[in-house]
């Protein structure tokens, strides 16, 4: 529905509004123990690959902040026609449709993979990698997955 809303907005006013929320909504949220992870992984020499069900004007802020290439950022696309958003996205990132793109993007056979969520919807990419790892939620266990606890102040 947000998505009809917004049909006919131009692209530089989708930009910025993009850049306002991940500068105001996402940054400010991030967790401090997942971005170490991010960051520890990057130096080991480990390829990153953002795979978000979120909408890539924001997501590739986050990924140029933390040095990920966008060929990396897998997300449902936006799409524009003549700079204008037609109020549709042309790939589907949510649930099992992540393995799908996954699969498709390269041979899994030649990876190994660390898939890190907070998010119960990844259950079928978090059950496809060789190390699933949930960021502090209790339905982790269910699946015998790692988790990473966000200390409580």
């Amino acid at each position: 529905m947000l998505l009809w809303q917004l049909k006919g907005c131009p692209i530089k006013r989708m930009e910025q509004a993009a850049m306002e929320y991940y500068q105001q909504r996402i940054k400010p949220c991030l967790i401090i123990e997942t971005i170490h992870e991010l960051t520890r992984l990057q130096k080991e020499g480990w390829r990153i690959l953002i795979v978000s069900g979120g909408y890539d004007l924001y997501i590739n802020h986050f990924a140029l902040e933390f040095g990920i290439s966008g060929n990396d950022v897998i997300s449902n696309h936006l799409v524009f026609i003549n700079g204008i958003f037609s109020g549709r996205y042309d790939v589907d990132c949510m649930g099992s449709k992540k393995v799908e793109i996954l699969n498709d993007k390269f041979n899994r056979k030649n990876y190994d993979v660390i898939a890190y969520s907070d998010s119960e919807s990844d259950l079928p990419m978090l059950l496809w990698a060789d190390t699933a790892i949930v960021i502090s939620k209790s339905w982790a266990k269910n699946y015998n997955f790692q988790e990473i606890r966000i200390p409580t102040l």
